[in-house]
């Protein structure tokens, strides 16, 4: 496995838990297998706040899901196996185009993102793919070059955990159009993701001495008076 560590871009979680959702893309499961080739819903990844929705089964992180977020894949497509060591992930179906999923914040939220997986078909290794993540002003957060695993059950494991990406809308690029027809042989699994609701602005140093100078007047005058 190749696990790739980032701290670029990140804001630590010392303030406090966070909620996080981690897509699996098991449809149904245990109860019904998810079928190769089929798309995925719609819906699929959008406000998740259970364990099972539309479907599909999601893996929850410590402090729960992420009711205020949505989820887009385009051309997306599911596979069950022989992405390296990976089971269950989805793909990008439309020939010669980038795999790109895009994680999107409601009004006052932000997303952040912990991680996720990549592996190559048929348990083959591709190398120099360029990885990105931008946020909704196409700013660059994260950027990486290298071999994406799949021979040998290899996986390509990308972990922001301890320093997480974050913006309102945050997109994962895998710049898989370089391979041409065979761009769909680069799958994304396991993408960690989590909430938090944007704090309102503390007061500003100049506006706040205006305030602290009329309680020092006011204290003043009514010492005064006693």
């Amino acid at each position: 496995m190749n696990k790739i560590i980032a701290g670029a871009a990140a804001l630590a979680f010392s303030l406090g838990a966070a909620q996080a959702t981690v897509l699996t893309f098991d449809q149904s499961a245990p109860d019904t297998p998810t079928v190769a080739g089929a798309t995925p819903d719609s819906t699929y990844g959008d406000n998740v706040s259970s364990v099972s929705e539309n479907g599909f089964t999601y893996g929850e992180g410590p402090a729960g899901f992420t009711p205020n977020i949505t989820f887009d894949a385009p051309d997306a497509r599911l596979w069950t196996n022989s992405y390296g060591g990976l089971t269950n992930i989805i793909y990008r179906s439309a020939v010669a185009q980038d795999l790109a999923v895009t994680l999107t914040a409601d009004d006052g939220f932000s997303a952040f993102l912990f991680g996720f997986d990549l592996a190559g078909w048929p348990s083959t290794d591709y190398q120099d793919i360029d990885v990105k993540v931008f946020d909704q002003d196409n700013n660059e957060l994260f950027s990486w070059t290298g071999t994406i695993l799949g021979t040998n059950n290899g996986v390509t494991s990308f972990d922001f955990s301890g320093t997480p990406l974050f913006a309102q809308a945050l997109q994962i690029v895998v710049f898989a159009s370089v391979l041409g027809s065979a761009n769909d042989n680069i799958g994304i699994d396991n993408i960690t993701f989590g909430q938090r609701g944007i704090s309102p602005d503390p007061v500003s140093v100049p506006g706040a001495l205006p305030l602290f100078a009329g309680a020092l007047f006011l204290g003043r005058r009514l010492m005064r008076r006693r």
